[in-house]
């Protein structure tokens, strides 16, 4: 039974240095760290901005959907880890944003 003891502290301890690595790298990645920046920027997005200014604060988007609403095209930005949505930023056919849904 010692033999069983050791084993289980040797798997908690493998499985807790894991999460720590995974934390870290999640946080602290040159893509960890753009995606939380992608959060930061969109807080500066303002309806009515154009789309020349926003693709200067955000850069250019993870992704550009065309809209079958009242805009031309809605781009996607990618949100931090275990974020439930992405940033979606709708732009009007007078290249002015419209809508803004931020990362939950």
């Amino acid at each position: 039974m010692k033999w069983l003891t050791s084993i289980m502290k040797i798997l908690i301890i493998a499985v807790s240095v894991s999460y720590f690595l995974f934390l870290l790298y999640s946080h602290f990645s040159p893509l960890g760290l753009r995606l939380k920046r992608n959060v930061v920027n969109s807080e500066k997005i303002e309806e009515g901005m154009s789309r020349i200014k926003v693709l200067e604060i955000m850069g250019d988007p993870d992704d550009v959907y065309l809209s079958y609403y009242n805009s031309d095209s809605i781009y996607f930005y990618e949100p931090p880890l275990l974020s439930s949505d992405g940033i979606e930023i709708s732009i009007d056919k007078d290249g002015k944003v419209s809508a803004l849904v931020l990362a939950k």
